[in-house]
């Protein structure tokens, strides 16, 4: 019996060796044509990856990439809604065998964002989604659905601008920072931010005592 404990384990560690050399393996040139694709493809328009991509999967699995521009439509002046320099994430591997996702953390940092109307009163903002049609192929899998945690959620040196080009209105966001925390869905939610908002610098403190009651129509304290 004790060489079978012996085995089991040496073979698990093996495995977990294997996992974490496992990214090493795979060029970075093939995560980012796939991110690029399936960003692309939601979206509905051209998603690039100018910087580096990087996964990894063991202790945590996580993955990052640099220099992501989401392109505006056709007709519009600038050539990109969003550049943003660098979007991290990591989620923790041992809940996810207990259906529980626990987040570790997600940054995303250097984002400028470029909210437009045009004159003929087109945006950017609407996106044309590529779905494909629920033919009922592929039911949806029964059981206990995953429940969700967020240790930290981060946005550092956020910019967003919004120009109505039909009634002359522009907003300016800048220097933006925030970092948010979520444990459940039924468990407060806090979020700390500060910025610079149309020349005037401000900053505040937030708890929402449940995300889930208020998604759900029924009353929910914020301070």
């Amino acid at each position: 019996m004790k060489r079978v404990f012996i085995f089991a384990g040496a073979g698990l560690g093996l495995l977990l060796i294997v996992l974490a050399a496992l990214p090493f393996f795979i060029p970075a040139s093939v995560y980012k044509a796939q991110i690029e694709t399936a960003a692309s493809n939601a979206l509905g328009r051209p998603v690039s990856v100018d910087g580096e991509a990087r996964i990894s999967i063991f202790p945590v699995i996580s993955a990052s990439v640099e220099d992501v521009r989401v392109a505006n439509p056709d007709g519009f002046e600038a050539p990109n809604m969003i550049e943003a320099g660098a979007l991290r994430g990591s989620v923790k591997l041992l809940p996810l065998f207990s259906r529980r996702v626990e987040v570790k953390e997600i940054s995303f940092e250097d984002a400028s964002v470029r909210l437009t109307r045009t004159a003929a009163g087109e945006v950017n903002w609407e996106f044309e989604r590529n779905t494909a049609p629920d033919d009922g192929a592929n039911p949806q899998p029964s059981g206990d659905p995953f429940s969700a945690s967020i240790d930290r959620a981060r946005l550092r040196n956020a910019s967003l601008v919004y120009e109505d080009l039909q009634s002359g209105i522009r907003y300016d966001l800048s220097d933006f920072n925030a970092e948010a925390s979520l444990k459940s869905a039924d468990q407060p939610m806090t979020l700390r931010a500060n910025g610079v908002f149309q020349n005037e610098r401000f900053e505040f403190d937030l708890t929402l005592t449940s995300p889930e009651a208020l998604l759900s129509g029924v009353q929910a304290t914020v301070d």
